[in-house]
């Protein structure tokens, strides 16, 4: 089974998601991270992915879900900055923090199952 992490970066109630300029669901938005490689551990690879698809550099993140979609294993770690930091694009042909309300009128425009991720992050805020 293929292996991938993605962070939830998060500044107050709003969450950091990229549109995918490439790939399977191509313009589309979606939770940052990436591919696992060899000899990496699930938060290894969400370290990485997050500063290559952003040049910022998370000191902390904490484990959340474990979720099966599609033939994937997806890690989902969560991670807060204290500002709606603007990071490079460099995999991405746009990325912003969106509110939970902003996300409910756009989840068609959500990759895979990363709206429904992104509802169980919220509900688990309250």
């Amino acid at each position: 089974m293929k292996q991938v992490s993605r962070v939830i970066i998060s500044s107050g109630e709003r969450v950091l998601l990229g549109k995918r300029s490439r790939g399977v669901e191509s313009g589309k938005l979606s939770i940052l991270g990436g591919k696992i490689d060899e000899n990496e551990n699930p938060e290894q690879a969400a370290h990485r992915e997050i500063l290559e698809e952003t040049g910022l550099f998370l000191s902390t993140i904490t484990f959340f879900i474990v979720d099966y979609f599609n033939g994937w294993e997806s890690h989902y770690f969560t991670a807060s900055v204290e500002d709606e930091v603007m990071p490079s694009l460099t995999e991405h042909d746009e990325v912003r923090f969106f509110s939970r309300e902003e996300l409910k009128m756009m989840k068609d425009e959500v990759a895979f199952n990363h709206y429904l991720i992104l509802e169980q992050y919220f509900r688990s805020l309250s």
